[in-house]
């Protein structure tokens, strides 16, 4: 009896120490070691392969229905393929060693079927054993006019962003340089050390010291505050000081002439004083307007733009609230934000929310989730946004920004060459909106260390707005 017992009691305790240490066991892979298997490429890569296997992931579709990003072929051999790699920083990228990025990342659920799908479909799905079917993602992109962009933009690092003031979409989100998607796992170990850092959204992430297309938003403080008005009239002789600091007024600008032509041809001494009077709690008031300050709400990542390195409210006196009136200073902003300037002007004073997203369509047609148009910011009263539309215009078509003229349109538009650093060559800015009766499109252009805005992003500018206009005035 006592020996039966005696086993009874070993065979528990062999039975309690197996369940403990299949316990331990799953603990310790579960919990303790379940950050270094999904860090770890030889593991997560195989897991997430099996997991790939059983996905056909969504398309990614132009406005026009032009396919961007589809997956090609089934089970162990399928793979993503990218049309267009110029899109890049748009469309982004799935890839099972790299990750999601941009639009692949951000709507990743709706694409590989997790979300947006009937509880039936779902359901089917599980019960048959089919493969997840995902959703398309369309965007508001026109890959005609990111053509154009891109080819317009070329070689060296810089940026174009095209949109809709009235409605907020994306036309065209190019940034110079970008990278092949369909290489990406060939290429990611020469990209990470490339000097001109491919792989970063200059775009949307890029920040830049505006130039003088940050007059536009002093000029809009100044006119909306009613210390200006189109009619106000400046002196500059060859040069003018503030606290001892020396604003030179280029040939073009010196003599008596209107708040027009001071704008038109970029008096930096003009502006200069304006910001003197508007002062720094004012101007800062302004900039954070137009969305300074604030990251922007967009479905990729954006940062924000900033108007002095600390409390701008205050730190803006004297020589750097002048410099900051036009366009220097500690200015730092996006491309994305600028288009966003430009679209205020276009848009009666508000500022529109952009949009890359247009609508998500599930496998059989139905549309799951759409965007439409949401006011972000009022940086202004309508009258300020026609008086300053007229101010842009005025530039196209008699001042500095000449050179982004479109034959048969009224084009608006504020030219910047930004100062970076001693020695080094100047950034080269445009912002603009087109048409000024009814504006459609705005445009914020920056070549990197390209020189001037007049000379270099003008040119740019202008062959992006001609093939835009005659998209949207119905020509081919």
């Amino acid at each position: 009896m006592n020996d039966a017992a005696t086993s009874t009691r070993r065979v528990a305790r062999a039975i309690l120490m197996g369940f403990i240490a299949v316990a331990v066991g799953l603990g310790y892979w579960q919990v303790a070691a379940a950050p270094e298997l999904l860090a770890t490429s030889k593991y997560s890569y195989t897991r997430q392969a099996y997991a790939e296997s059983n996905i056909v992931r969504g398309r990614i579709l132009d406005r026009n229905g032009v396919v961007l990003a589809q997956q090609e072929g089934t089970g162990d051999d399928s793979r993503r393929v990218y049309t267009y790699p110029g899109l890049v920083h748009a469309v982004g990228y799935h890839d099972p060693k790299y990750g999601d990025y941009a639009i692949e990342d951000a709507f990743s659920s709706y694409l590989n079927g997790s979300a947006g799908q009937s509880l039936s479909a779902l359901l089917a799905t599980e019960a048959l054993h089919r493969p997840s079917v995902g959703s398309d993602v369309v965007l508001t992109i026109d890959s005609r006019i990111q053509q154009v962009a891109d080819a317009a933009l070329g070689d060296g690092p810089g940026a174009v962003v095209v949109m809709n003031p009235k409605t907020g979409e994306i036309l065209a989100l190019a940034s110079h340089p970008y990278f092949d998607p369909n290489t990406l796992q060939l290429d990611y170990p020469q990209l990470v050390k490339a000097a001109d850092n491919p792989l970063f959204d200059r775009a949307t992430l890029g920040l830049y010291p505006p130039g003088s297309t940050f007059k536009t938003i002093t000029v809009s403080a100044g006119l909306e505050l009613g210390y200006y008005s189109k009619e106000t009239l400046f002196t500059c002789d060859s040069q003018i000081y503030v606290e001892g600091f020396p604003v030179r007024c280029e040939e073009y600008n010196q003599g008596t002439f209107n708040l027009v032509h001071a704008y038109a041809f970029s008096c930096n001494a003009c502006f200069g004083q304006m910001g003197l009077r508007i002062g720094g709690r004012d101007l800062t008031e302004y900039a954070r307007r137009f969305g300074f300050e604030a990251r922007i709400p967009f479905e990729l990542p954006t940062s924000a733009s900033q108007v002095a390195r600390s409390d701008p409210e205050t730190r803006l006196i004297g020589t750097l609230l002048a410099s900051t009136a036009f366009g220097q200073g500690e200015l730092l902003t996006s491309p994305l934000q600028m288009a966003l300037v430009a679209a205020a002007a276009g848009n009666g004073g508000v500022v529109p929310t952009p949009r890359l997203v247009s609508q998500v369509k599930s496998p059989d047609g139905t549309v799951v989730f759409a965007t439409s148009y949401r006011p972000w910011k009022t940086a202004m009263r309508q009258d300020t946004a026609r008086a300053l539309l007229d101010l842009m215009v005025a530039g196209v078509e008699g001042g500095l920004a000449s050179n982004a003229a479109v034959p048969g349109f009224r084009i608006g538009g504020k030219t910047g060459t930004a100062e970076v650093a001693p020695g080094r060559p100047t950034h080269a800015w445009f912002i603009g909106v087109a048409p000024a009766e009814n504006p459609q499109l705005a445009i914020a252009v920056i070549k990197e260390y390209g020189g001037g805005g007049g000379t270099v992003a003008t040119p740019i500018a202008q062959k992006v707005l001609a093939q835009a206009l005659s998209l949207v005035a119905g020509r081919r």
